[in-house]
């Protein structure tokens, strides 16, 4: 998972091949003739986004210093290019063929340069490592680009944090609405970020509905439904993240259920309850057995990265 800046100041991980790669984390081949040209080879590693210009997230290393002329240093990173890394390419590196990379990930936070059009329009849940092989001139003691030795990694899709939902329920109650329902969630979700709609698709029946959130909890009260003289349907419960689905919950109103409510006078829930411990909730289990209802279908859904490449 992409850190943030704050985060990555304790706590940075290192991008990782996919688990059927041969390299743990993102490699390249190396030439041996690279060492007999030059007296300093060095890597240079960029994100860049699938337009490949820097993209607009940062890409770091613990070990990486700003002084260039360090001998002793083999990672460094420019201070004006937090997108870019420059890595040495070592005797070990050369006897073994191939160099592997520690890139940590560094994503910025929303906002008025990182904005939420700008995510969309750039796409950047997406990104590739851009790998270009520089070499120091031992007359100038510059350090020189190779552009025909430029490769791009494949496509790097940003692994969202394990958000979802894991239940939702009851998964029934009265047609004339007020039903009041519980989903549990997983993951750091924002309230802002989150829609929860009630649809039916047959009737072309769709609603949004408000929430309340409190911790890994969301409530809601249930519409009525359309028609309030049918004996029982079935809507859906579609609960959305960032404009991704999470779940969708079958829901399955019931008459029976008003009229069980009508007899014991408790049909006079708010619109809105703050938790399981509502006063005003209606206990459905106690008309369970009249009923013979089950809790309907629920179904919930969670929400490539480098290969070595060969430079020239």
């Amino acid at each position: 998972r992409a850190r943030m800046l704050n985060e990555s100041k304790y706590l940075l991980h290192y991008l990782r091949c996919e688990q059927n790669s041969e390299d743990e984390h993102p490699s390249i081949y190396v030439s041996d003739t690279w060492r007999r040209q030059s007296f300093r080879n060095i890597i240079e590693v960029t994100l860049v986004g699938l337009d490949r210009q820097p993209h607009c997230y940062k890409i770091r290393n613990k070990k990486s210093v700003t002084d260039f002329s360090d001998e002793n240093a083999v990672i460094f990173q420019n201070i004006d290019d937090p997108h870019s890394l420059y890595f040495c390419v070592t005797d070990e590196d050369f006897n073994q063929g191939y160099k592997s990379f520690d890139i940590g990930f560094i994503k910025s936070k929303q906002d008025e340069i990182i904005t939420k059009d700008l995510i969309k329009t750039r796409k950047l849940d997406e990104s590739m490592l851009r790998f270009t092989h520089c070499y120091y001139q031992s007359k100038t003691n510059i350090l020189e680009r190779d552009e025909s030795s430029t490769k791009y990694s494949r496509i790097m899709r940003e692994a969202r944090a394990d958000i979802a939902v894991e239940s939702v329920g009851p998964g029934y109650g009265p047609i004339r609405g007020n039903g009041q329902v519980h989903a549990r969630t997983k993951g750091r979700i924002t309230t802002k970020d989150i829609t929860v709609v009630v649809s039916k698709d047959d009737i072309e029946w769709s609603e949004s509905v408000s929430f309340i959130k409190n911790g890994n909890f969301i409530y809601f009260s249930m519409p009525p439904y359309p028609d309030p003289q049918v004996d029982e349907a079935q809507a859906n419960i579609t609960i959305c993240y960032e404009g991704e689905e999470l779940c969708q919950s079958a829901y399955l109103y019931i008459g029976s259920l008003d009229r069980a409510l009508a007899r014991g006078n408790l049909n006079d829930s708010p619109t809105v309850f703050s938790g399981p411990s509502s006063s005003n909730a209606f206990n459905a289990s106690s008309v369970f057995s009249t009923t013979g209802v089950r809790p309907a279908n629920f179904s919930s859904k969670k929400s490539s990265t480098v290969k070595r490449q060969k430079l020239n």
